[in-house]
């Protein structure tokens, strides 16, 4: 109404609108940010917690890990700042996102990262790839596996 009202009067210039600025009217940040505070204890809750919210695609993992894989270049980038939260995933010889992952690096969720990581990468489905394990910007392991077929990611995505 904001809008159309300064239309109609010819006001051209002018600040944005109250209410549509803010992250938290954005029903997948919202989303993102209520699963943050289910499974961060308050204290826990650290603001690179809830800055990283507004990047890339988020999933929860089944055993409560949490990956967030970069959808371009400038997110990737962007991503890099987050290194205190966790390890990077990458794959290796494949154009593909850079990925983040928060939580037990023993567990089956950073196994399933790697390849949630590859199913976003330029890899094929049906051949081994090799996924880097980054700590900054420096790689410390790296394993094959398979890239998830699309789709099959989709019950831990949060949207």
């Amino acid at each position: 109404p904001q809008i159309q009202l300064a239309e109609e009067l010819g006001v051209l210039d002018f600040p944005q609108p109250a209410g549509g600025c803010c992250f938290l009217t954005d029903g997948n940040y919202g989303k993102r940010l209520r699963d943050t505070i289910d499974h961060k204890e308050g204290e826990d809750l650290t603001f690179e917690d809830v800055l990283v919210l507004k990047l890339g695609r988020h999933f929860r993992l089944p055993g409560g890990g949490k990956l967030v894989v970069g959808r371009n270049h400038e997110e990737n980038m962007m991503l890099k700042g987050y290194w205190t939260l966790g390890p990077f995933l990458r794959v290796r010889d494949h154009k593909g996102p850079l990925s983040l992952f928060v939580g037990d690096q023993k567990s089956e969720d950073f196994s399933l990262s790697h390849r949630i990581t590859a199913r976003y990468s330029d890899a094929p489905t049906d051949n081994e790839v090799t996924v880097e394990q980054l700590y900054q910007d420096e790689v410390k392991g790296q394993v094959q596996v398979f890239p998830l077929v699309p789709g099959d990611e989709n019950p831990w995505k949060i949207q």
